[in-house]
Parts: C-alpha cells; sequence; structure tokens
C-alpha cells in the first residue's frame, strides 16, 4: 500500500454526524492529515468545472468524430487540474460521466476514459462540452468503478461496463419518475434539483473539512477526501449531491440513522484492504490543430495523469486514490452491497 495512502486512512475519523431524510452525513478534517513529501510546497489545483468555466481547459469529441469511451482535454492554464471520477460532462454528441479521477498537468492535453450517461443521442449541440456541475449519482459512480478497477486488472485500461451503465440510468429514470427522449442522466437529475437542494442545505461544508463519510438508509455508503480544505470545499456541493440524488432514488425510511460505528467500521475496513498500484497508460493526444485557433500546449503528457493510481477492491469495498509528491490528492471508498 502507498505509504500516503495508510498515513491517511489511519488517521482519518468522522466528525459529528447530521442526518437529514435517509442520509447521513460525518465530516472528515484534515488538521492531522500527513504534510506533502519532504516538506515540499502544497501544490495547488483547479477543478475540472472551475478550468472549463474560464476556459482554461477545453474538452471535446477525440478527434473531431468522437469515441465513445474517450474524449480529449486540452489544459491551458498554468495550473494542473484535478479531474474527478464521476463527473459529468454535457454536450458536444452525448453526455458522458469521467471513468477515473486523473491530474491533468499545466500546458498539457489528455485523453480521457469516460463512459456515456446519454444512450438515445449521437449528434453534436455544441463543439465542446460543457460541465453539468454534478458528479453521477454515488451508486453509478460505485458500479463504473468497480467495472473499471476489473477493467484494469485485466490491462484494458479505464473501461466501464457501458451497458450496465446504460441500465443503471434507465433505472434512474423509473426510480425517480422522470423521463427523457435521449435517455440522459443529466435530464433526470435536473428534475430533481430542487429536493438535491434541501439535501445540501442540511449538511454545509466546515471550513476546516476535507472530506466527509456518509451513510444512506443507514448503511454505511462511502466516504471521500481531498488534499486541502479549499479543494474540498469547491467540490463539496457536487459530492453531498451525488449521495443525496442516490438517497431519492433508494426511497428508504425517512429519518433512518445510521449505527455510530457504521462509518468508522467502513474506513477500518479500506485501511485494512490491500491496495495495489495501477500504472495504465493513457493515449496520448496530438497538439491541437490551428484550425482549433487556439495556442498549441507546450507539451503532451503521455500517460494516464499525473502521479500515482491506487485502487482497492474486495467483496465489501471499492476504492480509488491519487496520490501527488507523497500526498493524496483525492481518495474515494464506496461500500459495496
Amino acid at each position: 500500500m502507498s505509504v500516503a495512502v495508510k498515513a491517511l486512512l489511519a488517521e482519518l475519523h468522522p466528525g459529528q454526524a447530521v442526518t437529514f431524510e435517509n442520509m447521513t452525513v460525518a465530516p472528515l478534517a484534515g488538521g492531522d492529515l500527513p504534510p506533502a513529501a519532504g516538506g515540499a510546497p502544497e501544490v495547488e489545483y483547479v477543478t475540472l468545472q472551475e478550468a472549463m468555466s474560464s476556459g482554461a481547459a477545453h474538452v471535446e469529441e477525440l478527434g473531431g468524430g468522437g469515441s465513445v469511451p474517450d474524449v480529449s482535454l486540452v489544459n491551458e492554464g498554468d495550473l494542473p487540474v484535478i479531474v474527478v471520477d464521476g463527473e459529468e460532462i454535457v454536450g458536444a454528441k452525448q453526455n458522458r460521466m469521467v471513468n477515473a479521477t486523473l491530474l491533468v498537468a499545466a500546458k498539457t492535453s489528455l485523453t480521457i476514459p469516460v463512459s456515456c450517461v446519454e444512450a438515445g443521442r449521437w449528434h453534436a449541440r455544441t463543439n465542446e462540452f460543457g460541465h453539468a456541475g454534478r458528479i453521477v449519482p454515488h451508486g453509478i459512480r460505485a458500479m463504473n468503478s468497480r467495472a473499471v478497477h476489473e477493467s484494469l486488472r485485466e490491462g484494458r485500461g479505464c473501461r466501464s461496463d457501458q451497458g450496465e451503465v446504460w441500465d443503471a440510468v434507465r433505472g434512474v429514470h423509473e426510480r425517480l419518475g422522470t423521463h427523457s427522449p435521449t435517455e440522459s442522466l443529466s435530464d433526470a437529475c435536473d428534475a430533481r434539483s430542487r429536493d438535491v437542494e434541501q439535501y445540501l442545505a442540511a449538511f454545509p461544508a466546515r471550513p476546516d473539512q476535507t472530506g466527509c463519510a456518509v451513510a444512506v438508509d443507514g448503511r454505511a455508503a462511502g466516504f471521500e477526501v481531498l488534499a486541502t480544505p479549499g479543494l474540498y470545499g469547491r467540490l463539496h456541493r457536487q459530492i453531498v449531491a451525488s449521495y443525496a440524488t442516490q438517497a431519492m432514488i433508494s426511497r428508504g425510511r425517512p429519518d433512518a440513522r445510521a449505527d455510530a460505528d457504521a462509518l468508522p467500521k467502513l474506513i477500518a475496513r479500506a485501511a485494512a484492504s490491500r491496495w495495489k498500484r495501477f500504472d495504465a497508460p493513457g493515449t496520448a493526444e496530438q497538439p491541437p490543430s490551428p484550425e482549433l485557433l487556439r495556442p498549441v500546449p507546450e507539451r503532451v503528457h503521455r500517460s494516464l495523469g499525473e502521479g500515482e493510481q491506487w485502487r482497492a477492491r474486495n467483496r465489501r469495498l471499492v476504492g480509488t486514490a491519487v496520490v501527488h509528491g507523497g500526498r493524496v490528492v483525492h481518495l474515494v471508498v464506496a461500500a459495496l452491497s
């Protein structure tokens, strides 16, 4: 196991939990998290949504014509971009979700492995993708993480089970009572966005918070940690909304409270799990052509993002972690039923 991952999991302890409806959230604070290796200065990261909104990052269909399991990201900014697994991008030829957390260095281009979450469309609505402002529902994200782990183990890269994803999206519409002419996950989430806001209001981020542990219907669902309170705070709404949407999908008993030891037990199981490093090579992008009317990146990164990819998988959980500069930048664990 990575020294950084081991140290982080050993120090994680849930704070005071809050319950709303059938969802319980406990903050994870980072006061005791290990510093970067060798006392190195803390690296600043930009979220994918921030980078796309500012124009520092552009996400397009691969090669212009498109490829369902891949999209192209160009980071023209001066800071690395963190792309979190489960983030949804919309537009272009069809909406997608990201298959794995990646760190995209400044001034580089990278092919991003994705899954389609809109089965009924394959025509361009926009030239570039936009950010949906969300991470997909927790159940779909956990299912996809499990499939990606098996794909990596078999040497096939960060690939999902696309048919399983489409079935899951249809299940979301059925459970939420929503409809989409293109079977779009985004349409289902948008239709229930007001309900999600009630959950978000119940679980505000704390200034010192670097993560959260969540239970749905009284059972531990997962936990997630970012490198700093600032980075977590900028992703807090997306993370909590992912679980909130899942809580509505599950239709569990209202005010279902988790046992006091449910969330610590999940963290302990993750700490006791075997974490393995995966160095899955990515597909290198060629520098953007002059027709794209924007500068060519200074260099092209030829692996699946910066840092180290660590994963754990057993019958009770699936987990992923990205370590960069001796520090865990992102770690997420999902309980498996």
